[in-house]
């Protein structure tokens, strides 16, 4: 059933599949080997298949702040934050950017950094994350530029469709929204137009 080595794009897409149950059996954690494989693969600068490695480093980031229930994949909350500074640092993802942001902000994997992390949040609302919006707004607001962090707050929600996507699982009760349902969010827009293709026909061979 697993594709080959070298086909990075057919893996990135049957680890997806594992990850959402699309056409397969849900399993996290084939869905993370796959995504290992990639990461340690590696990425030649202006490669094609660069999309597929940065979501699998966001996918796997993920993966190490949760950790995966009954399986040998324990929550590292230290390798999820550098997992994230490399796809937000080296790559620039808004997402990346974002949840790195909430790390810093949280304390999670490390310690608490404010400006750190709303140096992150800038970056990610310059490249039109609304939730990184919201979240910048909100902490100058409680650092007192009160103006300024509702004007933030109610542009990251004119940015939100009422249609938009539900606040992910362990995320709760942070008021950010997620793009996707389980796996690790934001990622679809970091992939090449393709990849549905190849989920696609890989659905066609499960199926």
């Amino acid at each position: 059933m697993r594709p080959k080595r070298g086909h990075t794009g057919s893996r990135w897409a049957l680890a997806n599949m594992y990850a959402y149950g699309d056409g397969v059996a849900e399993n996290d954690l084939e869905a993370f080997k796959i995504y290992s494989e990639i990461a340690q693969q590696g990425v030649e600068p202006g490669s094609e298949d660069t999309g597929y490695f940065v979501n699998a480093l966001i996918s796997l980031a993920g993966y190490y702040r949760r950790g995966i229930p009954d399986t040998p994949v324990r929550s590292d909350l230290s390798q999820a934050r550098q997992l994230y500074f490399q796809a937000a640092s080296t790559f620039g993802v808004a997402e990346a950017q974002f949840q790195l942001a909430r790390m810093l902000l949280s304390g999670e994997g490390g310690s608490v950094n404010v400006q750190q992390a709303k140096k992150w949040l800038n970056r990610a609302r310059k490249n039109g994350h609304a939730g990184a919006m919201g979240v910048f707004g909100n902490v100058i607001f409680q650092e007192g530029q009160t103006a300024r962090g509702l004007a933030y707050m109610t542009a990251a929600l004119g940015q939100c469709s009422p249609q938009g996507p539900a606040l992910a699982p362990g995320h709760a009760g942070t008021g950010v929204l997620a793009r996707h349902r389980r796996r690790p969010p934001g990622s679809d827009n970091d992939v090449p137009e393709h990849a549905s293709a190849e989920r696609r026909r890989l659905r066609s061979r499960a199926a």
